[in-house]
């Protein structure tokens, strides 16, 4: 299966982040790789889905996401956001599924108009839409449209029925191939990220508009590749602990952001992602 053209298929594997020491061994790492910073940016993610504890969307895998990027305009520093649905995704034959053992996921991702047409797509199919105005769990606050404090971003027509479960910032470098052409790695891009609750966490990335599953296949290998050439060069307890514990770590899986966020502020809904098999842990 080929994602349709108004999408993007995204492929990833993250890495541990565990502390500012591993952060400075990764980066030099990554130069000795090959790679370049190309950027550094700051972001706040929204995600939304019905209200609790009916969570519709995420619950097959689909995350629909408001990001504000933090850029500068003349000369003031201000927010521009974007509509964003990342769907899990998976090959024709079955063999690879959106979310492996090991943490590759892949996701077909749409944005701006697109993602807002997506979004009322998949809602026209959702019965019972109506009543859903607060939510009190935890400490998760939402009634009207006031989320912890902030304001939250309105989609027009959906205001009654999209609530916002998680909200946080982060801090991201970017990494790419210096010698694009040559380069094994030549495509993929390096994410290292700080969020504001204090979680860090990398990740290595390879975006598709159209390609055959079997260089999907081979892009994948080449992802784990270069997360365990990572790994070994950082490994001297840095990252991992020990390097006993190394290989033990190539076959876990590091936890992204949004599970690290809802594993220590929404428990109620990380436990019914993990019972209906979208998060393992």
């Amino acid at each position: 299966e080929t994602p349709p053209p108004a999408s993007e298929l995204e492929i990833e594997k993250k890495f541990p982040i565990p502390n500012a020491a591993a952060a400075a061994k990764i980066e030099e790492s990554l130069k000795t790789l090959g790679f370049h910073p190309v950027h550094n940016e700051e972001f706040v993610d929204w995600y939304f889905d019905l209200a609790a504890p009916n969570w519709y969307f995420s619950m097959k895998d689909c995350w629909i996401r408001y990001r504000e990027k933090k850029i500068k305009m003349g000369g003031n520093w201000g927010w521009r956001g974007v509509w964003q649905v990342k769907q899990g995704w998976r090959m024709v034959d079955g063999d690879d599924l959106g979310r492996e053992k090991d943490g590759m996921t892949s996701y077909r991702e749409f944005q701006g108009k697109v993602a807002k047409e997506v979004i009322f797509e998949m809602l026209s199919k959702v019965d019972n839409l109506e009543g859903i105005c607060t939510i009190e769990s935890g400490k998760v606050k939402f009634t009207g449209d006031v989320y912890e404090g902030h304001d939250v971003p309105l989609l027009s027509g959906a205001e009654e029925r999209l609530v916002p479960f998680a909200r946080f910032v982060t801090r991201r470098s970017s990494w790419e191939s210096i010698d694009e052409k040559t380069s094994r790695f030549s495509g993929l891009k390096i994410d290292l990220d700080q969020t504001d609750f204090g979680y860090a966490v990398g990740e290595v990335e390879a975006v598709f508009q159209e390609s055959s599953d079997e260089a999907i296949k081979e892009r994948k290998e080449t992802i784990r590749s270069l997360v365990d050439l990572l790994m070994e060069k950082t490994d001297d307890g840095a990252v991992t602990g020990s390097r006993a514990s190394r290989n033990e770590y190539l076959h876990t899986t590091t936890i992204g952001k949004l599970e690290y966020f809802l594993i220590n502020n929404r428990q109620d809904h990380f436990n019914a992602l993990v019972e209906a098999g979208v998060l393992t842990y």
